[in-house]
């Protein structure tokens, strides 16, 4: 599970002339958006981001 933010420019130039270049290898497969969702689940249920503030 991973994630990429940017700017509008930053974007327009991986993506141009080739939009495929910069691309998933298991983007919207429903395996791997079920592993997503699960793992969000057991984040969330567990509250990791309160356990690493405390740590």
């Amino acid at each position: 599970m991973s994630a990429f933010s940017s700017t509008p420019e930053i974007w327009e130039s991986m993506m141009s002339p080739n939009p495929f270049i910069h691309t998933t290898t298991t983007g919207g497969g429903a395996l791997a958006c079920a592993a997503a969702i699960a793992a969000i689940r057991v984040v969330l249920r567990d509250n990791y981001a309160e356990q690493a503030r405390e740590k």
